[in-house]
């Protein structure tokens, strides 16, 4: 009599088991991580905006905006880019960045558009404090416009996810410092 090779049914139904259990397990940590990774790059690019009209302002010694939009990536009949400011300070619909050449602080038809990023594909909340739907540089780096600095807070959506909230505080002197909740001025 030949001895066969192969897997029982209980072992088969307690190798199934123990899959399930890691698999149980790693999913909330994985999708932790995903999470941490989109708030991290949502945050990251309001920062390298900011960062990039700063260094704008001061190359050009122009005043340089950034401003919340809802139609950052429209264009005019030319094909260049039209977009507008929202004037709400929710951030999360989108942004861009102007050269205001007339120093106005006002998105028209002499100013160029140097950044454009469309609405965040991802269900995070970009609000700033004090309603402020734009954050202007002036030639010397420093934030114009503003009697206090900005606290521009990102929020991922869901429960249990208070741990993964970043602020952005923009000081009026340029400064600009990602904090965690508890940090700052971050709660």
């Amino acid at each position: 009599m030949r001895e066969e090779k192969g897997f029982t049914l209980i072992e088969l139904m307690v190798s199934v088991a123990v899959i399930a259990v890691l698999a149980a397990i790693a999913v909330p940590s994985y999708r932790y991580v995903v999470n941490s990774g989109q708030v991290s790059s949502d945050m990251n690019s309001l920062v390298g905006a900011l960062q990039f009209a700063r260094a704008e302002a001061l190359k050009r010694g122009l005043a340089v905006v950034v401003c919340a939009s809802t139609n950052s990536t429209a264009k005019n009949a030319g094909g260049a880019p039209a977009p507008g400011c929202s004037n709400a300070n929710t951030w999360q619909t989108g942004w861009f960045t102007y050269v205001d050449a007339d120093g106005s602080g006002v998105f028209g038809s002499g100013d160029e558009v140097i950044g454009i990023q469309a609405a965040l594909a991802s269900a995070n909340t970009f609000v700033a404090s004090n309603n402020t739907s734009s954050i202007r540089f002036n030639r010397q780096g420093f934030i114009a416009g503003l009697s206090a600095p900005v606290l521009v807070t990102l929020t991922p959506p869901g429960t249990g996810v208070a741990s993964q909230k970043r602020c952005l505080a923009v000081g009026s002197v340029g400064r600009l410092t990602v904090q965690k909740p508890g940090e700052g001025s971050c709660t």
